[in-house]
């Protein structure tokens, strides 16, 4: 877009009637002699537009005074060419402050006041107000604006502002994410620019970036080397340093990120000697991408900072709503869910209120479009008529809008609560396995401290004793490596097989009861191939193993029966004793297994019910 800018100021001070050889004096000085001698020539006028355009692009500050200033003084004086010179002045500066809203009226007026014939001036109105409608986010009416603008310059043959235009409504469809239907109107500003001398490398910038929107990476790289050799050889920094950053861009959507590094910060080297933040801003979230995924983290996060703080100069909302995105994707990726949630709940907060900002900017926009008719009384006399059935268009503009940011928030709000949820699993998981080092050290440490202890009695002289306390070590050790690889087998696979799982179980409840009398019934029936995670598995398994140990130890019963079904989705584990049983009925805060029990059950979402009577056992079914 500024090179858009730059080449209709070109064209205009072309065919306005200036003298530029008082190169002494200051653009404010020019400007104030021309305003006392009370001219209102169309030279004279073309000349203060021209100074005060000068002095608003090298000092931006000075926009609004400005711009006011030759507006106050055209309110002075009946030329409608001088108050259209200076609306249009007041579009341009509005445009370069990014007022959208008060550009589009400015540059109506200007419109308005211009003679009905074709002429620079009208076009370059045209081109101001497509702009703005572009920065509103109304697409539509942007095309429509440099449409009329291209229609302008076709009829005064400028192959320059044809060129502006043909680009301006590439450049809209790009905004609107259209980017096949932006592909033919670049290649026409290619064909204009292939009959310069000096051609321009905007065209081929964009069709390069279009083609890398589409994925089509060849022809995107063909076009941006193009754009990189005329940028190279007409010394433009700008556009050498924008090439460096498509070429970047493209290597990193193809996950070449050293390829990528290079090409960036080459592009950040050149847009740091322009003193060009925005766009610094972005090559260095780019930088912090490639990094990312290269897994360099420190690299990574030192970039996005330099983009924050640049971000903090330039004000750009948009822009830093991209990068808390970027920064809440890469604390993810590293695991530090804390730092992501952080930069999520911001990067939705932004995100939220730019799209609410985009909605009033384009349905203000749309409202003001209405003045663009040159028919004006016809207009008016419509509005009148259908004033109801129009503010039911805008209420039904706004709720679908309404309706699109919901949705949007919805989709976000999804994200982050599958974010939150992975987030809580990693704890959950983290617990467990605090918990599994607990057990290991209190069961699996103890007994390991009470075989050191025995082993003082292994010299003992009386035989009898000495066989006891082998006998001793030996159960001990036994149990210790039965610990050991019952814990190894939980947590050592990403996944546990259901028949994993089952024959695990078997040999647990086969060990377990075997010095006893009580008879083992294991019934299986395995259906699917599904697996459980190991932390699931892990659960399921300790849950079982407190059932069945609290069966061996006070069930004291004659049969336990076992059952194991398995289909597609549903796991169902039944385990029935025909014990003693208990009353179910009273509290359970002095039953410390079955409060294990159900701890784990709620925490891990697998459904227990048990039913147990005095004399008439107990059943527990366990489903996942």
């Amino acid at each position: 877009m500024r090179q858009f800018f730059l080449l209709v100021l070109l064209v205009f001070l072309g065919f306005s009637k200036i003298v530029l050889a008082d190169t002494g004096k200051s653009y404010s000085e020019k400007y104030f002699e021309l305003q006392n001698s009370g001219c209102v020539d169309m030279a004279c006028v073309d000349s203060m537009f021209s100074w005060l355009y000068y002095l608003q692009s090298s000092n931006t500050t000075l926009g609004d005074s400005i711009s006011n200033h030759f507006l106050k003084y055209a309110n002075k004086k009946s030329s409608n060419y001088l108050k259209a010179k200076a609306y249009l002045l007041n579009a341009v500066v509005s445009n370069t402050q990014g007022k959208s809203i008060e550009a589009i009226s400015f540059a109506l007026t200007a419109i308005k006041y211009f003679d009905k014939g074709a002429s620079i001036d009208k076009c370059f109105a045209y081109q101001s107000l497509s702009k703005a409608y572009n920065e509103a986010g109304n697409y539509k009416l942007a095309r429509e604006s440099n449409k009329k603008a291209l229609a302008i310059a076709e009829v005064l043959q400028n192959e320059v502002l044809i060129s502006n235009s043909y680009n301006s409504i590439g450049v809209s469809y790009n905004h609107d994410k259209q980017y096949k239907e932006a592909i033919p109107w670049f290649r026409k500003v290619i064909e204009l620019n292939e009959k310069r001398e000096k051609p321009s490398a905007v065209g081929y910038q964009n069709l390069g970036l279009c083609y890398r929107k589409i994925g089509q990476y060849d022809s995107a790289l063909f076009y941006i080397k193009i754009s990189h050799n005329i940028a190279q050889e007409q010394n433009n920094q700008y556009n050498i340093a924008y090439s460096f950053l498509e070429l970047g861009e493209i290597f990193l959507e193809q996950k070449q990120y050293d390829t990528a590094i290079v090409y960036l910060q080459q592009s950040a080297s050149g847009f740091d000697t322009i003193k060009e933040n925005f766009n610094l801003a972005y090559v260095y979230m780019y930088l912090g991408n490639c990094y990312s995924a290269k897994r360099d983290k420190q690299t990574a996060q030192n970039y996005y900072r330099k983009a924050l703080l640049l971000n903090e100069y330039n004000s750009n909302l948009k822009q830093r709503y991209e990068l808390y995105f970027q920064m809440s994707e890469m604390f993810s990726l590293f695991k530090e869910f804390d730092s992501a949630y952080s930069y999520s709940q911001k990067y939705a907060f932004l995100q939220d209120s730019v799209l609410r900002t985009q909605s009033k900017l384009s349905a203000a926009a749309t409202v003001a479009s209405y003045q663009l008719d040159e028919k004006e009384n016809n207009i008016q006399l419509l509005r009148q008529k259908n004033e109801l059935n129009r503010m039911a268009v805008i209420i039904a503009v706004v709720l679908l809008l309404l309706l699109v940011v919901l949705a949007l928030w919805w989709l976000n709000h999804n994200r982050f609560k599958q974010k939150q949820k992975e987030f809580q699993n990693f704890q959950t998981l983290q617990k467990e396995r605090e918990r599994i080092a607990r057990d290991l050290h209190d069961n699996v440490g103890g007994q390991l401290s009470y075989i050191i202890y025995s082993l003082d009695g292994i010299n003992e002289e009386d035989k009898e004793k000495r066989n006891a306390v082998t006998d001793s070590i030996n159960q001990s050790v036994r149990s210790v490596i039965g610990n050991l690889r019952e814990t190894i087998w939980a947590i050592s696979d990403a996944n546990i097989s259901i028949q994993d799982f089952s024959d695990k179980l078997k040999i647990f409840t086969r060990t377990l009861f075997k010095h006893s009398n009580t008879k083992i019934n294991f019934v299986e029936n395995i259906n699917t191939n599904r697996e459980l995670n190991a932390l699931l598995g892990l659960n399921l398994y300790r849950i079982c193993q407190e059932i069945l140990t609290n069966a061996f130890k006070y069930a004291n019963a004659a049969e336990v029966n076992i059952s194991l079904n398995s289909e597609e989705g549903k796991l169902l584990i039944e385990i029935e004793d025909n014990g003693i049983g208990f009353d179910a009925t009273q509290t359970d805060k002095d039953r410390y297994g079955l409060q294990n029990i159900k701890k784990r059950t709620a925490e891990f979402g697998i459904s227990l019910t048990f039913k147990s009577e005095i004399g008439k056992g107990t059943k527990y079914s366990v489903i996942v």
